[in-house]
């Protein structure tokens, strides 16, 4: 396994840490606390970093970068067992604790086979949908996964898989935080069983149009919201937004790593009037998601500005 270490993050097996923390323990030792992601997971990890000369040769040993450790102990770069944790408060199992079937990002999904799913939406169609078969788990399009190994404490259930993508086999840490007994939510997505009327309720979405501006702000049962902005301003140059944003006491924020690394915190203020603003840090998000003479914080939606979503 190949590790690339630069001042602000760890890129490993198609994974990346962000260190949070780092403290000396020792003359060539450190221990870092980092938030890592990879395929479909996210956790915080604590990781022990070891230098030691061998041969001439300098090396690095780290402990705990799970869910690379299956790669660290065949390559020899940790020593002793690696341990499975503490147990006493959880339950294991091979299947998961959901229903066979299709689960997906949005209920018109259901009424497709995969190759009108695949020619609707493409390359996206990977984060919209999971198939879950015993312990086979798919996404209507390139992973092909064997669930090996299901951990469940309370809603929160974590698994281990051997996956196979464009002719190469993973290992992969997998997190879902369960919703009701037919969805989950991946990340800021929830998926949802077809076929079934228990998938968690929705509060009522609110749109907005003022000119040639539009918002659509549309809750999910998580306190998450799906957003869609769209707005023409000077010169026809146009913002254009769809994503997901979480909830925060004066509105929702979306956030997201932009492909230079920066991060993209657009926040929708809603004010106690019904009033709605943009707040664009730096205009970070603008430089990505507006042309030249548009920008997010040139945007406003009064009260009077609030339509029928369709």
């Amino acid at each position: 396994m190949r590790q690339t270490i630069s001042a602000e993050r760890v890129d490993f097996h198609e994974g990346i840490c962000w260190p949070t923390a780092i403290s000396v323990t020792g003359a060539q030792s450190l221990r870092i606390d980092a938030r890592c992601e990879q395929e479909d997971s996210s956790w915080e990890s604590r990781q022990e970093w070891h230098v030691e000369d061998s041969n001439g040769r300098r090396r690095l040993s780290i402990n705990n970068l799970d869910p690379a450790r299956p790669y660290q102990v065949r390559m020899g770069l940790c020593s002793g067992e690696v341990s499975n944790g503490d147990t006493d408060s959880t339950s294991r199992s091979n299947v998961f604790p959901f229903p066979d079937g299709r689960y997906v990002t949005d209920k018109a999904l259901c009424g497709l086979s995969e190759q009108e799913m695949l020619e609707r939406h493409g390359d996206m169609l990977g984060t919209m949908v999971r198939v879950i078969d015993g312990p086979s788990l798919t996404n209507a399009y390139e992973m092909q996964c064997t669930v090996g190994d299901v951990r469940v404490e309370g809603d929160d259930v974590r698994f281990r898989a051997q996956c196979g993508r464009e002719g190469q086999a993973d290992t992969v840490n997998g997190r879902y935080v369960r919703l009701s007994p037919t969805s989950f939510r991946l990340g800021q997505r929830t998926f949802s069983l077809c076929g079934t009327d228990a998938a968690p309720p929705q509060t009522a979405s609110t749109c907005y149009r003022n000119g040639m501006s539009e918002l659509a702000i549309r809750p999910n049962v998580d306190g998450t919201a799906n957003i869609d902005i769209e707005s023409v301003q000077g010169n026809a140059h146009i913002c254009s937004l769809v994503g997901t944003a979480s909830r925060t006491d004066i509105g929702y924020q979306y956030s997201a790593r932009l492909d230079d690394d920066r991060q993209c915190e657009l926040t929708i203020v809603l004010d106690e009037n019904g009033s709605v603003t943009f707040k664009d840090p730096d205009w970070t998000c603008k430089q990505y998601h507006c042309g030249a003479r548009a920008a997010f914080e040139h945007i406003e939606f009064s009260p009077a500005t609030r339509v029928s979503c369709n």
